[in-house]
């Protein structure tokens, strides 16, 4: 891309998200005047944990929203094995009493994943090798895909800045593999959002 494109695309982003911002600060003053507070309808953003990726929860009616959770990580068995897992969550979002700002959420969901991993052997009666998943003998290094599917719950605190169009969380997702699973799971995970209103 030329450097003339590069800069009318940055150029094009700065705009829309400075048109944004001054939207969402005339909607609040408005709304602060008139003796109310103004929560959001969707938010975009970064979710960083056990397993970073994107987070996008969208408020389906007053107190409840649906979040959809897309993670990449390293798979089991440590480095070099990768994983990536799609999780749909229902919320319920509460005002935190006595602290302006905060909300409380807890909700429930499930995940479908994909897992891929790599096995080294070790030095056994038949030599350099491993036995798969299938109980199949592999001598040097054997690489295995599967998908796994499981239920998800979630609680967390989310604070939702006043003059900026971005919300900040922290959560706790328990998790449980019930397809061609490995047990359960606990992702301690930060996230910052994109408001959009």
């Amino acid at each position: 891309m030329k450097l003339f494109q590069k800069k009318t695309v940055l150029f094009t982003v700065v705009s829309l998200l400075f048109f944004q911002f001054s939207i969402f600060s005339q909607k609040d003053k408005k709304k602060s005047e008139e003796g109310g507070e103004e929560g959001y309808k969707t938010g975009i953003g970064l979710r960083g944990g056990n397993e970073g990726g994107l987070t996008v929860k969208h408020f389906i009616k007053e107190g409840a929203a649906i979040e959809g959770i897309f993670t990449t990580g390293y798979g089991y068995n440590g480095f070099g094995n990768r994983s990536f897992r799609i999780t749909g969550l229902y919320e319920i979002q509460k005002p935190l009493p006595n602290a302006k700002g905060f909300d409380y959420f807890y909700g429930v969901g499930a995940h479908i994943g994909s897992y891929s991993y790599y096995s080294y052997g070790y030095n056994g009666y038949n030599g350099n090798g491993y036995y798969d998943k299938h109980g199949n003998w592999h001598s040097g290094t054997y690489k295995d895909n599967y998908i796994s599917v499981g239920l998800d719950a979630i609680i967390g605190l989310e604070y939702q800045f006043t003059e900026l169009p971005f919300t900040a969380g922290v959560d706790l997702k328990p998790y449980f593999d019930i397809i061609n699973g490995r047990g359960s799971y606990f992702d301690f995970a930060f996230s910052l959002r994109y408001v959009i209103k």
